[in-house]
Order: structure tokens, then C-alpha cells, then sequence
């Protein structure tokens, strides 16, 4: 599944429905389906999430620069999420790995918190991308396992075959919620091999939407690995943070694990049958408020 649900309103329903009524249906009316998409909505000056008086008329939304009819809005909270985590275990990660440990747990503990149908699961990239925590709703797993979040000193990054892991996984689970939190050194070497274009295709297809967390201790940066985690938090409706200092990580994991309790859904109109749209753009007409969607939902 994606992030986007529908709903199939069919030509005979219509039918049904006009004949109890009394009204023949419109030669060539075209069936609709309804479907679903999920939003966050910042404030002034990204000033943090807006959790009230928004409605349905408050938002627009374009599929390909057509113009498609909102039906409701609701809050998104209890809506399963499935997470994944992608935490820099590389040499980068020695003097940092207690941080690491407690910003997974602060991440976990807030999402399972918010919905016990929630599910977070962790990723190592290391050297190699491991999967440490396979997808669960018990804290207490987490907590155990985040113990064995520890540097591979031999091991540079590979964050793009994380984010093929994380993908992979993520294409087999249900809920309809879907997010990739990733969390790496900067400055540090990028071993990957698979190529952007790939990377962007997978996360695509998994339906996620990308939380990104630089760690920043100095002035160089990877320009590659910068431009893909630009690329994917905004295609994707997430965001990219860089922090500089490892002590302020458990702050921002817990923030980000609070966006899951403060999504909208948003419900539009479509031609039943359409061909999934390549770009779905969500805004909102609040002055100063931005929304966040993933564009590749559609």
C-alpha cells in the first residue's frame, strides 16, 4: 500500500441511488473512487504542527495540475503507522552511540504511545545495512535492542542500501501510514553503490515518507548524500534537520515521533480507474501555514 487509501463509488450504486430517488443518472457520468492522503500541516515560520480549526474547505489538492474535489478531513491519529529507523553505525558513531540508543527509544516510545497498532523497526548502516529490529509494537523490544546499537569501526556509510532495506520491508507491511527516519554523521564517507535514481524508485514504491537527521560536527558535508535527503524529505513530505551537537538528538527524535499524532487525512475525488498521478500536491489556504504531503502517493 501506499499513502494513499480509495474508496470505489461505482456507476450502478449511482444508478440505485438515483432510481430511489426518483432522477434518471447522466448519460457518460464518469465513477468516481475516493481515496485518502495524509498531511501535516506547519504553522507560521514552521513554527510547529496546526492540530485545530482547519476544515475540508481549507485545503486543495492537485493530482498532475488537475484539480480534484476534497470530500472530508480527519485527524490521522489512529491510522497504524509502520516505521523504520536508519541509524549511522559507522566508525562516525563511536562517541555517539549513546545518544544514538536513547534517540531511538524516545522516537519508539513516542509513536507506540500514540496508537499500540503503531510499529517501529530499526536499520544499522555500517559497513553494511543490517536490520537490527524487525518491525514491532512492544517498547520493550526496542529498548532491548537499541544495546546493540554500536559502531562498526571498520564500517563507512552505506545509507542508500538502508534506504533499499527499509523500502523492501516496508512494501510488505499493511498500514496504511508509512515512514523512513534517518539519522547520520556528517562529515563522514559514503561507500553506497546504489545509485540515486534507484533509491528515489524504492522509497517511492514503499509509500513512505522521508524524516531525515544530519548530525553535523564541522564544516564539510557530502554533497551527494545532502542532495538525496533533500530530495527525498521533500518529495515525500518530510522534513531534513541538522543538529549540531549529538545531545540534542533525543529532542528531535521525540518530535518527529509526535508527528505521527498530528497528521490530517485528507479525502479527494478522482476518476475511478484513473491512472496513478505522478505528482499529488496537498495545500492549504491559511496565510503562513504550509502543508506536507507526499507527492509520490497517487
Amino acid at each position: 500500500m501506499t499513502a494513499c487509501m480509495k474508496r470505489s463509488f461505482s456507476l450502478a450504486t449511482a444508478a440505485v441511488v438515483a432510481a430511489t430517488l426518483g432522477v434518471a443518472p447522466l448519460a457518460g457520468t464518469p465513477a468516481l473512487e475516493e481515496r485518502t492522503i495524509f498531511v501535516t500541516v506547519l504553522g507560521a515560520n514552521d513554527s510547529g504542527p496546526v492540530l485545530e480549526g482547519l476544515s475540508a474547505a481549507n485545503f486543495s489538492v492537485m493530482e498532475d495540475n488537475v484539480a480534484r474535489k476534497v470530500t472530508g478531513l480527519a485527524a490521522a491519529a489512529d491510522v497504524p503507522i509502520t516505521a523504520m529507523l536508519l541509524i549511522d553505525t559507522t566508525r562516525r558513531s563511536t562517541n555517539t552511540v549513546q545518544d544514538l540508543r536513547k534517540g531511538v527509544v524516545a522516537y519508539a516510545s513516542q509513536v507506540l504511545q500514540i496508537n499500540p497498532q503503531n510499529q517501529v523497526g530499526v536499520i544499522g548502516f555500517g559497513g553494511q545495512a543490517n536490520v537490527l529490529q524487525a518491525p514491532t509494537s512492544n517498547i520493550e523490544d526496542i529498548t532491548k535492542m537499541s544495546t546493540r546499537i554500536v559502531a562498526n569501526t571498520d564500517g563507512s556509510s552505506v545509507l542508500n542500501e538502508a534506504f533499499m532495506e527499509a523500502s523492501q520491508v516496508l512494501q510488505k507491511v499493511s498500514t496504511a501510514r508509512k515512514m523512513i527516519v534517518t539519522v547520520n554523521h556528517e562529515p563522514a564517507d559514503e561507500f553506497s553503490q546504489v545509485p540515486f535514481p534507484e533509491v528515489a524508485k524504492a522509497v517511492q514504491a514503499s509509500g513512505a515518507t522521508v524524516y531525515s537527521i544530519s548530525i553535523v560536527q564541522g564544516q564539510k558535508r557530502d554533497p551527494g548524500r545532502e542532495s538525496l535527503l533533500n530530495a527525498l524529505t521533500n518529495n515525500s513530505g518530510g522534513l531534513y534537520f541538522g543538529i549540531g551537537t549529538p545531545s540534542g538528538l533525543v529532542g528531535v527524535m521525540q518530535s518527529l515521533g509526535f508527528l505521527a499524532a498530528v497528521q490530517y487525512a485528507v479525502s479527494f475525488e478522482r476518476p475511478d480507474g484513473a491512472a496513478p498521478a505522478q505528482q499529488t500536491v496537498v495545500q492549504v489556504n491559511q496565510p503562513g501555514m504550509r502543508a506536507l504531503t507526499n507527492q509520490w502517493a497517487g
